[in-house]
């Protein structure tokens, strides 16, 4: 009896054994597989044309005028008045159809309740810190000047008649686009133009960046002539920068830029 009992033991332990070098095995495998499908997931280029850059790019620049964005480029982080404008570009866009009748006949004018524009703010920034006051917009393609803050009513209304910069102007260019685990980069090439012109002649003093680290050239024409810049002929020596979105729960949010 002794003896059929060892041999029992000895069954039972081979079958333990067994079954966790087996388990161990498969679990390896499984992590193997796991881990190959998220780097070919997480780490790849995206196409800059996709619907994924696109759009992360727009909700990111609520402008392109000279006025707005030199708060973000100057500071690599967005500025309370840029993350306003943000978001209530974001919400324009959602909300108004940009061929609507308001839109096309340049009589835009709106009101967007503070809530609703703090979640707009939420959907491009996550938690942010912010604090609510008038700011400017100046989106030339739905003709938004900006908004003026109402504390009785907890609203925003639309400002109209207002103008964009005259003398600044940021040129520039999305080149690529990656994704790394939780974080997509969008990278862009940009050159700076600050014009001194009056009625006879146009000064033109193109720079790398705003902060007018080194200038790439000078131009100086009629002030009759229109001459537009190309960013293709400073390509190489404009400024880089990584616009860093990263994955919160399922949406990027925009964290600020990046200087290469």
């Amino acid at each position: 009896m002794k003896k059929v009992g060892i041999v029992i033991l000895i069954i039972l332990f081979i079958a333990v054994v067994s079954g966790g070098i087996i388990f161990l095995v498969g679990e390896e495998k499984h992590s193997v597989e796991y881990n190959e499908v998220n780097t070919s997931i997480e780490n790849k280029e995206l196409d800059i044309n996709s619907d994924l850059v696109l759009n992360l790019y727009q909700k990111a620049n609520p402008s392109d005028d000279a006025n707005i964005l030199k708060g973000l480029y100057e500071n690599l982080v967005p500025p309370n008045t840029y993350v306003l404008a943000a978001g209530a570009m974001n919400y324009i866009r959602k909300n108004i159809p940009i061929d609507s009748e308001m839109v096309q006949n340049h009589m835009f004018a709106t009101t967007i309740k503070e809530s609703d524009l703090k979640s707009s703010i939420y959907e491009i920034f996550g938690s942010i810190e912010y604090q609510n006051t008038d700011f400017y917009v100046l989106n030339g393609d739905y003709g938004v000047c900006g908004f003026t803050y109402s504390r009785e009513i907890s609203s925003y209304e639309s400002l109209n008649g207002c103008g964009g910069s005259q003398f600044e102007s940021f040129i520039r260019k999305v080149v690529s686009a990656r994704q790394e685990g939780n974080f997509i980069y969008i990278t862009e090439k940009s050159i700076y133009v600050y014009t001194d012109w009056n009625d006879y002649v146009s000064r033109k003093y193109i720079y790398n960046n705003c902060n007018q680290d080194k200038m790439l050239d000078y131009i100086e024409t009629s002030s009759t002539e229109n001459n537009p810049i190309s960013l293709e002929s400073y390509i190489d020596e404009a400024a880089t920068y990584e616009y860093v979105f990263e994955n919160q729960n399922g949406n990027y949010i925009f964290k600020g830029l990046r200087q290469m």
